[in-house]
């Protein structure tokens, strides 16, 4: 073994060490890490634009207001939306546990009827799934909220990493083309195509979904269906689901005001649904997942409920968004490396 050889032995197992213990030092952190350049990402664009308000040379200021932007307009909401999230959760386990679940669950009452005059040798057990899916949110949601102090840690860590993205992300793109060992026109390719690729996902399919799910929660407590919140959400996964959508929910409803005789709601309903919910899926959807190249609806279903089982609440945003990474990177070997053979 030469000199040379040596030499370049001992410094990558030096940086592999250091890498190691860099890891460990950050892993506690990494899901902040992650959101806030998932944010920074997504909100580049409105970065630019504030920026170009209020001048080129004052890159704090800019940053600054886009970081208090993005947290007034995405925060708070979410924040709201998870607290009752949590209690119509929690409330809901609890009403189906003590067997209430007819004054609590319109949809879930009509599918128990269903089954129970078309399929009654088939053993479906509605309500222990029901139950089952309300634990798993009101105790997911309720150690997120639990943890007050780590919560507060993530999401002031996350912010003041976004403010940096925003103030710095120019240089740390440079210094990643720099020290990458392709061309650097094919890393600024490759970057741009990530950062479109996460972009068309967040802005299209999901905020979609998100769009929906308030348009659905919004027409449940219009017409007095319990739990409008909880079902909001059911309606926002549904949404995901290819040619169904938030019929899922909004059928077994209609279905429910109608055998309970409440015949001027579920018309009404049914109304909201096709008209304001169908607008969104027709009209606003079809512009918003044309903006980048869209994932295919199937792998953003089964990575958002991969995302909601790894990650928690917050996997509902990280598994697309991780599973958009890996098709753009297969897309990038395709259309970059592969030519290099």
């Amino acid at each position: 073994m030469n000199a040379k050889t040596l030499e370049h032995l001992f410094f990558f197992l030096l940086l592999a060490g250091v890498s190691y213990l860099v890891w460990q030092l950050l892993y506690p952190f990494m899901t902040a890490i992650v959101l806030a350049i998932i944010i920074a990402t997504v909100c580049y664009p409105l970065y630019g634009r504030v920026q170009r308000l209020v001048g080129e040379k004052r890159v704090a200021i800019g940053s600054l207001i886009t970081t208090i932007i993005v947290f007034c307009v995405v925060v708070i909401p979410l924040g709201l939306l998870g607290y009752f999230l949590f209690n119509e959760a929690a409330d809901f386990y609890a009403a189906v546990s003590s067997g209430r679940s007819i004054s609590v669950a319109p949809t879930l009452t009509f599918l128990q009827d269903m089954e129970a005059r078309y399929a009654p040798k088939a053993n479906i057990d509605v309500t222990t799934f029901a139950k089952d899916g309300a634990g798993w949110v009101a105790t997911s949601f309720g150690l997120f909220f639990a943890s007050t102090a780590s919560l507060v840690m993530m999401l002031t860590l996350a912010f003041i990493g976004l403010y940096y993205l925003f103030k710095d992300g120019d240089l740390l793109l440079k210094a990643l083309i720099r020290i990458s060992p392709l061309p650097d026109k094919q890393d600024a390719k490759i970057l741009a195509r990530l950062a479109e690729s996460v972009r068309s996902v967040l802005i299209g399919r999901l905020s979609v979904g998100v769009l929906q799910a308030v348009l659905t929660t919004i027409g449940f407590l219009i017409f007095g269906v319990p739990q409008a919140v909880l079902w909001g959400m059911v309606a926002a996964i549904a949404a995901l689901v290819p040619m169904v959508g938030t019929a899922l929910v909004f059928i077994p409803t209609i279905g429910y005001l109608l055998i309970s005789e409440s015949y001027t709601s579920a018309i009404e309903l049914a109304v909201w649904g096709i008209v304001v919910v169908g607008l969104v899926d027709n009209l606003v959807g079809p512009y918003l997942m044309s903006k980048g190249s869209a994932l295919h609806p199937f792998l953003v279903l089964v990575s958002a409920l991969g995302g909601l089982s790894v990650f928690g609440p917050i996997g509902f945003i990280l598994g697309p968004v991780t599973m958009s990474f890996f098709v753009a990177l297969v897309e990038v070997y395709e259309t970059y490396i592969s030519k290099m053979k």
